[in-house]
């Protein structure tokens, strides 16, 4: 079935729609896929309409260090700095 479709077996997928921005930090080893899954994340929001601000922390991932994706997703994103500060964060 494609989207919008009438479909009696399945229910719509919720949608969240958040009243404030929420922050999401990926965490990994290396790079490549934490990088990935936080622009796939934001390239999700962005399609649907959503403000979203991101910072990539790579620093040593060609020497197997870690890495850092942080997302700030909805309302507002946008409007302050996409560092996070203690106690912001909503998903790990």
């Amino acid at each position: 079935m494609t989207p919008g479709s009438d479909d009696p077996g399945r229910p719509e997928a919720p949608v969240a729609r958040p009243e404030r921005a929420l922050t999401v930090r990926v965490a990994g080893i290396g790079g490549t896929g934490v990088v990935t899954t936080a622009h796939l994340l934001a390239w999700a929001a962005l399609l649907d309409g959503v403000d979203v601000w991101g910072l990539d922390q790579t620093g040593l991932s060609q020497k197997a260090g870690p890495v850092i994706s942080d997302l700030r997703i909805g309302p507002g994103a946008t409007d302050r700095s996409n560092v996070l500060g203690e106690g912001e964060l909503a998903l790990l």
